[in-house]
């Protein structure tokens, strides 16, 4: 049985291609503002602009309240403590830590009624602080900011009725993705109901809380991605997937050989998912590396690398958006294909559980 959700239905890319595409044409029937903001955001795609939407619609219905009740204090605490975590990699354990008591803190801290807070350009920052303060959504709030600096040229009638046309199609959105894609995500209802309690104090409560409906904006976000870079990743050079560490055997087995890019499988065991992926990797010419933690995708990626590379990265529903635009922002084009469950020992399963993704899919993208 599945931890949250489970994809292993072989219609599954077809279903999600056809409900984007669904969602996308039905645009126009609620938000008037698209154009006028993708001439403001120069290179901003029309797709991606929708998905921006969508990003503030859902984020807002499930941590507005949250926002309106973070203090500054505790916004001070948290975002210094991300700042430490990047410049202490040796202290990474401690800050987690008390990150992880004053995440359960604040998002605990409901007082306020969600149908008493206006949607005006006050109440979304406040939102955008908070996603900042939780450290979960890095590259999201950049985004999230060019949409703030839209519509911090318009005046304020404007502006409540593009966040009014937001709350419209976002309703539509999760309307039709319950219908669609709910038979994906039936468990995802009966694990959030102790999850709280589960990572009680612990650093991943924000992501083993988050609500269902950001599972459907992820799988939507990442078509919208693969549509988006699918060109640009047919032109580069070279070609790397990137999986997960949960697609190969412990780290006490594997035999992989780090390098500045992720660790490379040295085909030590036949029965490892990686290895047959390795194997297929050095027959069709693409490269194949291991990351321990999606923070550490890229970050040693040389100028090189970053000219000649486009991705396919292979992961969990909640890591898809987050890491196509950390992707992007380096200018590497990143294709997706989504692990069929979760399955790690950091966040999820308690014992180690080897998962497997759609092939056709990655044979598909690489065509």
């Amino acid at each position: 049985m599945s931890i949250t959700y489970n994809i292993e239905d072989p219609n599954y890319y077809k279903t999600i291609n056809k409900f984007t595409n669904t969602i996308i044409k039905e645009e126009k029937k609620y938000l008037t503002y698209i154009n006028n903001y993708t001439k403001h955001a120069k290179n901003k795609t029309k797709k991606e602009a929708i998905l921006e939407s969508l990003i503030i619609g859902t984020y807002w219905n499930n941590y507005i309240q949250n926002a309106i009740n973070l203090n500054q204090k505790d916004y001070i605490k948290l975002t210094n403590l991300l700042k430490q975590r990047e410049e202490k990699k040796e202290l990474k354990n401690e800050i987690d830590q008390i990150r992880g008591q004053l995440n359960t803190k604040i998002i605990k801290n409901n007082k306020t009624q969600k149908s008493r807070i206006k949607l005006n350009l006050q109440n979304l920052k406040k939102l955008i602080k908070f996603l900042e303060a939780t450290g979960e959504f890095k590259y999201e709030i950049k985004h999230l900011n060019t949409f703030l600096d839209y519509l911090e040229t318009l005046n304020i009638n404007k502006i409540e009725k593009i966040l009014r046309e937001i709350q419209k199609f976002t309703k539509n959105f999760q309307d039709k993705a319950e219908k669609t894609l709910g038979k994906y995500t039936i468990n995802i209802k009966e694990y959030l109901k102790t999850s709280q309690i589960k990572h009680k104090n612990k650093e991943d409560i924000i992501l083993c809380s988050r609500n269902i409906n950001e599972y459907y904006l992820e799988m939507f976000g990442a078509e919208i991605m693969n549509q988006i870079n699918h060109q640009e990743f047919q032109k580069r050079p070279r070609k790397a997937l990137i999986l997960p560490g949960c697609m190969r055997l412990p780290k006490n087995i594997c035999k992989g050989e780090k390098t500045h890019l992720g660790d490379v499988c040295k085909k030590c065991n036949a029965q490892c998912p990686t290895y047959k992926l390795k194997k297929q990797g050095e027959k069709e010419k693409f490269e194949v590396y291991t990351i321990t933690h999606e923070s550490d995708a890229f970050k040693n990626a040389s100028q090189e690398d970053k000219k000649e590379l486009g991705i396919i990265g292979v992961a969990c529903t909640l890591n898809l958006i987050n890491g196509g635009w950390k992707a992007g922002s380096l200018g590497i084009p990143a294709q997706c294909v989504i692990l069929d469950q979760v399955g790690c020992t950091n966040h999820w399963s308690e014992k180690p559980k080897t998962i497997k993704f759609n092939i056709k899919q990655l044979n598909t993208i690489l065509i």
